[in-house]
């Protein structure tokens, strides 16, 4: 539950028209669920922080991840974020959940152009309006087949009723097909023991899936900037993940130092944001720049992004620890994730005031 509809729920408690034992069927008290002997999935972490318990990817089975998934699933969970996972165990996952991935770009892969439901109610409405079609044609072939009988009387092999029984047994076969039909497509989309369907799209730049994935209402700005194109996987982790967390995101990409003046001629696009994520390899010195540029918190995320002596992003690190701008706070090496997670509790807080 999430806490929108907890909050609701209690509303109606206190207006009376929901009992305190109603209330009590509809609240899960459990607030944990063990998946197998390797995982404690953390249900009210949602009500507690607006986003459900996120998978990280690596280090973990496709086995594991589908067992986990799965159970969220169950519980109505939504906008399950996968992170760290690799197409290869994508795939596998997707196979385990018995779904169709969608595989696309990062804008598509953080919103659910259409849910799973809807697919499913597309599907069941084709499949009424194909039955509906069936008996009709059923109900014209009976007609004939009774003014043939009438004009006939005497000469029928068959009789009328015969032809309109035969009639209405097609129009059962063709529904019936037409139902299964609808129940392959629905099956695109996937199938839990308790009917449950679901959906999964998956990010290759990132490398983030989303299993139940639904829209989500974005508010507020965030930024996500980063320096070179070779800093987009962690630059995407953190605006996907901003996103799926409720916020509107503004990406400004390939704004690295060595050609200033690119981010210059873009800093309207985000000097209006309640917080910006910088993504940075090499020296890690477009942080403070944007520091030096912007009212707002500024989250460093430097990245593995480099040779030598960038040491596998500490010389990153260590510059924008340093940083002689204001109002810079930095996360770990290649934490896109960490970063999109933080500057969606700063976003939120903003617009809160």
């Amino acid at each position: 539950m999430e806490r929108v509809e907890l909050y609701e729920l209690l509303k109606k408690v206190e207006a009376g028209t929901v009992s305190a034992r109603e209330a009590l069927e509809d609240v899960s008290l459990q607030p944990d669920m063990l998946v197998g002997n390797y995982a404690d999935i953390d249900l009210h972490r949602h009500m507690r922080q607006g986003m459900p318990e996120v998978i990280y990817g690596e280090g973990k089975t496709a086995e594991q991840i589908v067992g986990i998934a799965s159970a969220m699933a169950e519980k109505d969970i939504r906008n399950i974020l996968i992170t760290r996972l690799s197409r290869e165990k994508a795939d596998a996952v997707a196979e385990g959940l018995g779904v169709r991935i969608l595989v696309g770009t990062a804008e598509q892969a953080g919103k659910a152009d259409m849910s799973a439901a809807e697919q499913a109610g597309k599907a069941e409405m084709s499949a009424a309006e194909q039955a509906g079609k069936a008996e009709m044609s059923a109900a014209e072939q009976a007609g004939k087949a009774e003014m043939s009988a009438a004009e006939r009387a005497g000469k029928a092999d068959m009789s009328a009723a015969e032809q309109a029984g035969k009639a209405e047994m097609s129009a059962v076969e063709r529904a019936d097909k037409t139902e299964t039909s609808a129940a392959g497509q629905a099956g695109d989309s996937g199938r839990f023991p308790m009917g449950r369907k679901v959906s999964m799209t998956y990010d290759p730049v990132s490398r983030i899936g989303i299993v139940n994935g639904c829209e989500v209402e974005k508010k507020g700005k965030i930024a996500v900037i980063a320096a070179g194109t070779s800093d987009l996987p962690v630059a995407e982790e953190a605006a996907i993940t901003a996103e799926l967390y409720g916020n509107y995101v503004e990406r400004v990409y390939d704004v690295g130092v060595a050609g200033i003046h690119r981010l210059l001629n873009k800093l309207t696009l985000f000097e209006d944001a309640n917080v910006v994520v910088a993504v940075a390899g090499m020296e890690g010195a477009l942080v403070s720049v944007i520091g030096g540029l912007v009212a707002c918190p500024v989250i460093g995320v430097p990245t593995s992004v480099g040779y030598g002596a960038n040491f596998g992003g500490l010389a990153a690190l260590l510059s924008m620890l340093n940083s002689c701008a204001s109002g810079v706070s930095v996360v770990n090496i290649d934490n896109g994730f960490g970063a999109g997670v933080l500057a969606s509790k700063i976003n939120r807080q903003a617009i809160r005031e």
